[in-house]
């Protein structure tokens, strides 16, 4: 059996120069601003393997990984504009940090049961390219999926 829990982050990324981004040189990608709200939202138990984080129906995955353990550089995606959904499931005891850089980042916390949390991250300007990144600590085992 596993123990799935979901967690719903709701993220605006206001990725506009005016106001929200300050580089430090002129030639300086921007940095946006960011407004994240977690809503837990179901929990279901059950143990089993941890598997790959599941896809939602309709949507392309751009990017996904595991199961598997330790910190890792996932990849580079293309972002459009609009609803970007990220599922993360893991076991274990520490924990994960997912960046979508430069936009948004997330400590998602590990157990002896399955986790799982779903984080939308609305993303309102133009298209932009994502560097996805996660830093695993203890001896957490975790898997990750992009889709938009």
């Amino acid at each position: 059996m596993l123990k799935r829990t979901v967690r719903t982050a709701a993220v605006i990324a206001a990725l506009t120069a005016l106001g929200a981004c300050s580089p430090s040189k002129p030639d300086a990608a921007p940095t946006p601003s960011i407004s994240a709200t977690p809503t837990p939202t179901s929990r279901q138990t059950s143990t089993g393997p941890l598997g790959e984080a599941d896809a939602l129906p309709g949507l392309r995955t751009m990017s996904k990984i595991g199961p598997t353990t330790g910190s890792q550089i996932v990849g580079r995606i293309q972002s459009k504009q609009g609803a970007l959904w990220l599922t993360v499931i893991c076991r274990g005891h520490g924990s994960l940090v997912v960046a979508l850089e430069p936009i948004y980042r997330t400590t998602v916390p590990c157990s002896d049961v399955v986790e799982s949390n779903l984080h939308q991250i609305q993303l309102l300007d133009k298209p932009s390219q994502l560097k996805i990144t996660v830093t695993a600590t203890g001896d957490v085992e975790w898997s990750l999926r992009v889709q938009q």
